[in-house]
């Protein structure tokens, strides 16, 4: 059985926190992470969207450059990572 990893995020723009898996994260290879890189991290107003999902409705993931809430819209958004943690 793989190892799935979640990280706790805050959002740059909203300031908001989240724990979201880490296959949601763009170029990240847990359990290494940088604390002083902006990663871009999926965020969907669907709880049960995922980046997946949205690549099956779409050609490709916008990355958005403002308040999640704001946008209304799922896409990458600029999230710094404050912590990793691996489950089975």
């Amino acid at each position: 059985m793989a190892d799935e990893w979640y990280a706790k995020v805050e959002y740059v723009y909203d300031k908001t926190e989240a724990v979201v898996n880490c296959e949601w994260i763009h170029d990240l290879e847990p359990p290494a992470f940088d604390p002083h890189v902006v990663y871009r991290c999926f965020w969907s107003p669907i709880d049960e969207d995922s980046p997946d999902a949205m690549l099956q409705r779409a050609p490709s993931i916008p990355f958005l450059t403002e308040e999640k809430e704001k946008a209304g819209e799922a896409g990458y958004y600029r999230a710094c990572i404050l912590a990793v943690r691996g489950r089975l």
